[in-house]
Parts: structure tokens; sequence; C-alpha cells
């Protein structure tokens, strides 16, 4: 007892050592930091002018350096009972920027700063702290300094009943057109149970900058990876007189990616130009990292193959931990429902089984991926599938938005699903309320590593045992992604200005995820999979039958009620948006399918609304913008005409419009002819033709994106289908008076 006593007493004073870490004035120690910051001997924080040809940016950048340093040394440390002498990881990341502000833009963006000053992160036994220190100051025209106090100006900014801080907001004051704002963050942390967070240095600013540079001073028992892409500069490697790994890489005179942020159709991984860095502490054993890991040392490229098996083994360590949380219980009722589909369904193939045995898992699994993360739902399909007797694979591959293949840095850069009965079905894990079997656009046309898993082996250096092959992930059609929208026109009888619309939209694939986010809910999806998943009782017997759950009934009901009111109030938008106006009244709508199951696969929705806008008066006769009932388009603008990367459309799509025009008694139409388009090359097609019926004007408009790629040199190909598209929408027809 005695001895327990002595080494309890001994982990309190060790804790209350950790502690104590930060525990100096923090105002003290940020003047400390800043003061070190601004006496930087960096040439280019130097100069406060910028080349002529810049004058009339919004912003240049005169100066930007990211500091990093990773360095160790002995601490004494105690877990559990057991005392031990472990290499701490000290982290600082010090960025600072030195930018002229040349108009109001600008000027309004870079008006305040905000920051945590201290944010918990946490690691084995512990949690570790980013302590965050913010420094500024404005350089004027005539040269003179003056230095922000942040820890006077800055203000807390808080949330929540409590009113907790959740952040400090620090004004810019006395900041003007044509100052100079130089500005940095600096974060630290005590890394001994945590990796260094992975590190991105993009060479494709927002505004010209005419110096970006960066150093990272690195510890001899770091393990540190990277890898530069897209025609980034490398890094010049050397060592310190303390053995330490320093990274060097700088480059002067960076042109803007101008709209960097909104740019239409842009994979930043696999087009612009960047280095990514890894720095891991493998060296600890306090640090989580598969057998596979690399030892301290500095690796350049390394394969996907390593990267293939480090995800791996981090997969295989969830096995481990399968059985934990309430598992068990989301088991037993999958196993009841799967035995009761397969009694009601005595000859049913495989095929429909796996897409059975995927719905009731998703149905059962809670959204919670902190205590049910996807490794676990993939075991668990895995599991089910095999006990079964259906063929699946544990898959891994990339992301279309992410890096190449060959350009993997990490192993969360490569996503995890499960192919079923010889790859024919593909279960990705759960996208809000896509069904079973629908495949995630943006793995389309990559390649696929599978393992048809005999043993998870958690501490090998392989950390699945199994057959392993590739496969590609098949792209779909334009077809496949596709919305038909009809829209029945009449003018209203208050007044010739105002229409009248019902239009009907159905959409499959990945066109129906934009209506998905808006309009679906959980309660119409559940009583739509129980439908699918023969599951007779229904959400609110379920919850009055269990009694930790019976308590939550009156907040549900209201939660739900709540979703309907924003499920109105997205319908009253939905309509502006598409026609692009803030006019109009919604008369009423209604959802005729979710597209959440195979035996319903698309979202269907009929809404009503009146509308202005679109009609004119020109003297007598009416001037009726009749292209624009397809709905609003993109119009690229100049700077979007000229595209120096590839484009990434998420799909080939289409949009099918067809279009009733009821004509008012004693009017007759002219300029029919100029709605009929036509369009067709490699990468897109326009139709539309437009004839008139008796009393009626059909128009019928077909845009098609073939392709969900297209090369930089082509995209003045797609721009013709696009050009076309917006011609059409331009178009208006004249409501010819005849008394």
């Amino acid at each position: 007892m005695r001895r327990y006593l002595i080494e309890l007493l001994a982990i309190l004073l060790i804790s209350s050592i950790n502690s104590n870490l930060f525990a100096d004035n923090y105002e003290k120690h940020a003047k400390e930091i800043r003061d070190a910051v601004w006496n930087w001997d960096i040439y280019a924080f130097k100069n406060h002018s910028i080349p002529e040809k810049y004058k009339y940016e919004s912003a240049v950048v005169l100066a930007r350096h990211q500091q990093i340093e990773a360095t160790s040394k002995n601490k004494f440390r105690m877990y559990g009972f057991f005392v031990n002498v472990n290499r701490e990881v000290y982290y600082t990341n010090i960025d600072r920027i030195m930018i002229m502000l040349n108009d109001k833009k600008a000027l309004d963006e870079y008006s305040e700063l905000s920051f945590k000053e201290e944010v918990k992160s946490m690691g084995f036994f512990r949690s570790n702290k980013i302590k965050t220190v913010v420094g500024a100051r404005i350089i004027k025209p005539d040269g003179t300094i003056r230095e922000i106090d942040v820890d006077e100006d800055a203000v807390a900014i808080t949330e929540g009943k409590k009113d907790k801080e959740a952040f400090k907001k620090l004004a810019i004051k006395g900041l003007e057109t044509g100052d100079i704002l130089d500005y940095f963050y600096s974060e630290e942390m005590e890394l001994e149970t945590l990796n260094i967070p992975p590190q991105t240095f993009m060479f494709f600013p927002e505004y010209p900058t005419l110096s970006y540079s960066v150093e990272c001073v690195l510890g001899p028992k770091l393990t540190v990876e990277y890898r530069a892409v897209n025609g980034a500069p490398d890094f010049v490697q050397s060592v310190d007189d303390d053995k330490n790994t320093v990274l060097k890489v700088a480059q002067s005179n960076l042109e803007a990616v101008d709209g960097i942020n909104d740019m239409r159709w842009l994979s930043i991984y696999r087009d612009l130009p960047m280095i990514r860095l890894m720095i891991l502490n493998n060296s600890s054993r306090l640090v989580s990292k598969p057998a596979s890991a690399r030892k301290s040392g500095v690796y350049k490229d390394v394969s996907y193959e390593e990267i293939l098996k480090d995800k791996k083994g981090t997969f295989a360590a969830w096995a481990k931990m399968f059985w934990m949380g309430n598992i068990y219980n989301i088991y037993k009722k999958v196993n009841k429902a799967i035995e009761n589909y397969k009694q009601k369904n005595t000859s049913v193939s495989d095929d429909d089984l796996a897409l059975y045995i995927y719905d009731a898992l998703r149905f059962y699994w809670p959204n919670d991926l902190v205590n049910y993360p996807y490794p676990k739902f993939f075991m668990a399909l895995e599991k089910t599938l095999k006990e079964n007797d259906i063929e699946c694979k544990i898959c891994f591959t990339t992301n279309r938005f992410g890096p190449h293949k060959d350009h993997v840095v990490e192993n969360d850069d490569l996503s995890v699903f499960l192919s079923a009965n010889n790859n024919k079905q593909l279960f990705f894990y759960p996208n809000d309320y896509r069904f079973a079997g629908e495949k995630a656009a943006v793995f389309e046309g990559e390649t696929a590593s599978a393992v048809s898993v005999k043993k998870y082996k958690q501490n090998a250096a392989i950390g699945i045992e199994g057959t392993t092959s590739e496969f590609e992930i098949p792209t779909s059609s334009y077809d496949d992604n596709k919305s038909i929208i009809k829209s029945y026109i009449t003018f209203s009888g208050q007044s010739p200005l105002e229409l009248e619309i019902k239009r009907t939209t159905v959409s499959s694939g990945e066109m129906k995820d934009y209506y998905l986010k808006m309009f679906a809910l959980y309660e119409d999806w559940d009583k739509v999979m129980r439908k699918r998943l023969l599951i007779e009782t229904d959400f609110w017997q379920d919850i009055e039958s269990d009694k930790s759950s019976r308590k939550y009934a009156g907040q549900y009901q209201t939660l739900f009620e709540d979703k309907r009111k924003e499920q109105k109030e997205w319908m009253q938008t939905e309509f502006k948006i598409y026609h692009s106006t803030n006019s109009g009244e919604l008369i009423s709508y209604s959802i005729k399918s979710m597209g959440a199951t195979i035996e319903y696969p698309v979202f269907e929705f009929e809404t009503a609304y009146t509308i202005d806008g679109l009609v004119k008066k020109a003297g007598n006769d009416l001037l009726f913008d009749a292209g624009k009932l397809i709905g609003i388009q993109w119009t690229p603008t100049e700077k979007e005409r000229i595209r120096n990367w590839d484009a990434y459309l998420s799909t080939p799509m289409s949009i099918e419009n067809e279009i009733i025009i009821e004509i008012p008694r004693l009017y007759t139409i002219e300029g029919i002819e100029k709605l009929n388009k036509n369009i067709d090359n490699q990468y897109g097609e326009f139709t539309s033709s437009a004839t008139i019926d008796g009393n009626k004007i059909r128009i019928t408009a077909s845009k098609i994106y073939k392709q969900n790629f297209v090369p930089k040199n082509d995209w003045n190909t797609l721009l013709e289908m696009i050009d076309m598209t917006n011609d059409f929408y331009s178009q208006s027809i004249i409501l010819k008076y005849n008394n």
C-alpha cells in the first residue's frame, strides 16, 4: 500500500510538472516571441516597395517566411506506474507575412485577425496544448512602423449558454489603403504522444508574392517524409551542429492564381505546385503508428506501396478494438434483419443480399465517427458478408480531388471501401442518403488496391494477410447523372408580367446530391429504409419501447418539426436560385421520391410558384426571356476563359429541359427560331428546339458534359458548348398583341 501511495504521489508530481510547461505569464512569453520575430535577419522583410507592374493589384505579398522547428530533449515521464525517460518533441511553427494593401477589398480582408490562444489535443494518457501567439504591425508609406498591442486590443468571442471563449478577434486599428501589414502566427506544442501536423507549402499564392521561403529544423530522432509535386521547387537539405536536419526552400516572384478559392473544377493536389511534408515522431513508443512505419531519417518520395502498407497496418489495428463500444448490439440487430429478409426471399441472389446487408448495417450504424469510425463499419460489413457466403474485399484508393496514386504522402491520402461479388458491387462509407452500391463520384476512374482478407495482423509489417489485386473503379456516364426538368408555364390572371410555373425535377446519380442536401429529411429516410428492410415497427414505436430513448421523444418531435420548416424555406429559396431572382411566391411542393434505395433510385420533387421579371412590356406587346426558363447558367469571365490547369468535373452529367408555355389569348409568337441551337463535340453537347402547337410553345433543351476530365489544352472545346448554352439562355421571344 505504501508503495502504491508513493507511485501515486509521483504521478501527481509529474502531472504537475507537465501542466506547468506553458505556465509562465502569457503576455511575457508572447512579447519574447514577437521581439524575436520582428528581429529576423531576412532581407525580404526589409523591402517595403513593389514593382511598378503590381501597383494596380489588390494586394502584394512582399515577403513570407515559414519557420518550423521540431527538436528533442530528454524528460522524465510517468505512465501508469512506470517512470520512463522519453524523448519529447517541441514543435514551433511561425508563419510571417508582410503584405501591401492597395485597395478596399484587400483592406477589408486583412482588417481583422482571429486566433485561439490555446487548443488542447488529446494524446496517449494525456492532453497536449497548442499555444498560439499573434503579432501584427503597420508600416506606413513614409516608413514609420506602429506595432499593434495584441494583448490589449484582442477581444474574446464567446459562444454557447455559458459564454465560453471560442476564439479571439484582433481588429487592426489604423490600417489604411496603401499601408503594409506585417503579421505572424506562432504555434507551439510539446509533442510526446502525437505527430506534428502535416505541412503543405503551396507555391500558388492568392496575391503576387515577391519572396516566399521555408526553413525546417528537425531533430535527428524524427522521421521526415516529403514530396514536391506539380513543378514545385525541392528542399535543399543539410545538417546543423546539433545533428538536426535542416530543409530550406525559397522562390521569388510568384504570380497570383486568381480566384483560387472559387475556381471551378480545380483539383489542387493534382494541378498546383506544392511540397507536402510529414514530420513523424516514430521513435516515440507513445505515438500510434503501423509496424511498417519508417525509422528516423529523411525520406523523399516514399512509394505508393509503402504508404499502402501503412494504411493497411493502421486499418488492421482496428480489428483489435472491433467489439469495443456497442458494436455487438448493432451486429445482433443487423443479423436479425438479414434472417427475416432471407426467410421472405428464399431465392435471393448474392448481389441482392449484399445490397440488403449494406443497407441494414447502414440503417443501424450510429452517426458517431468518434466511437463508430469508418474502419469498424467496413470490418462489420466484411464480417457480415462473409458470414452470408458473399465474396468481398477490403479496398484502398485515392480521391480525384486528392493526390495522384504516385503522389501520395500519408495514409490519409487513401480511402477505404469494400467490393463484393468479384468487384461488381462497390460499397463506400455512407454518404448522406445515397443508396447501397452507388459509386462515389470522387473515386471514379481511380485505381483500387484490393485485399481478400485472410487475417488482420495488428503488429506485423504487412497488416492485412490475404490475396491482393488491383482494378479500376468504373466511371459513370452522363446518363447515370441526369436531371430531367419538366416545366409548365402559364401567364397569371393577375398580371401579364407574372408567370405561374409548375416544375417537376427528377435527378439521378451525382445530380441528385444538390437536392438531397437541401430537401432530404431523416424522418422521411427512416420510413423509406424501414420499408426497404422489411422492418414492421416505425420510428416512434422503437423510441417508446426503449427506456433510454423514451425520454427524448419530445426533443425528436421538435427536431422533426423544425426540419420540416427548414425544408419549406429551402423550397422557397430553390426556385429563386434556379431563376436568379428575388421575386415570386411558393404555392406548393412535394417530395415524390428520396432516391435512397435501389428500388427507387431517383430524387423527384414537384414545386409550384409565381415569378416575375421574365416578361416585360414592349408597347402593347410582351418581351419574354424564354431562354432563362432552363435555369441560371455559368457565364465564364474573361479570366476564367484562360485555363492554365486541367479541369476535374465531378462526373459526366446531363440536364434535360422540357418546357410548355401556354400562349395568352390574343397573342401570337415571333422570334421562336432563335431558340433552335445545336453543338456537339468531344466534351459537351447542347441541343434545343422550339415549336408552336396550337396555343402552346414547346421547348426542349439538352445540355451534356460528356467527360469528367478536360485537359487544359482542350478547355476551349468545352467552352464552345458553354457559350452555345449561354446564347440560348439570353434569347427572348416576342408575344405580339393582336386585337
